[in-house]
């Protein structure tokens, strides 16, 4: 009877400690440094999102989510007295309707599609003009691995930066040409792929 008695006193206390959550002060710190690493990341990526977003147009529906972004320049090249030259780029999602239009519709979806979401000059100066892939010769680099520069410093994984490839130069996808910048389509795969170069 007494074994009984000290294990429910042990099993009360147990129960009590679960309930007040009592953790050392190191831990909660650890925690907490956790917890703002992780959100500081996300708020990054949150911000390169939104920034890269800016040039995908409007007609072209994202998915939800934060884009895969990466380039070549890093923390130490920025604060250089003249920066290197980057190259980069950020991949989206695209969503089933938009995906499933361009199908239906081809070339013709991309009639509208002139303008990035964060575009503000003057309304005459052309915008995209969409064409339909393979890239032209001399886009694709065999030096690169079939890729083009922007894409090459986004260091993706090999078999992901493949199929991009692959999708840039065989048909079914579409892309338009900025100064120094590529916007590609592929709605096969459901990707916007967004590049640069500086």
């Amino acid at each position: 009877m007494m074994a009984q008695l000290d294990r429910s006193h042990t099993d009360d206390q147990y129960l009590e400690r679960l309930r007040t959550f009592e953790l050392p002060a190191t831990r909660w710190l650890l925690i907490g440094l956790v917890g703002a690493v992780i959100a500081a990341w996300i708020g990054w990526s949150a911000f390169e999102t939104n920034h890269y977003r800016a040039a995908i147009p409007p007609e072209i529906g994202l998915a939800f989510g934060l884009a895969t972004t990466d380039s070549d320049s890093s923390l130490w090249t920025a604060r250089l007295p003249i920066p290197p030259k980057a190259c980069g780029g950020a991949i989206f999602g695209l969503d089933s309707a938009t995906a499933a239009a361009i199908r239906a519709q081809g070339p013709a979806f991309f009639k509208a599609a002139t303008r990035g979401r964060g575009y503000r000059g003057p309304p005459g100066d052309g915008g995209y003009k969409w064409q339909p892939t393979p890239l032209p010769d001399g886009w694709i680099s065999w030096r690169l691995q079939g890729m083009w520069y922007g894409l090459s410093c986004m260091r993706l994984r090999p078999d992901y930066a493949q199929s991009i490839s692959a999708a840039a130069a065989g048909p079914n996808a579409f892309y338009t040409t900025g100064p120094s910048t590529m916007l590609l389509v592929i709605p096969d795969q459901r990707l916007v792929v967004f590049t640069y170069t500086h």
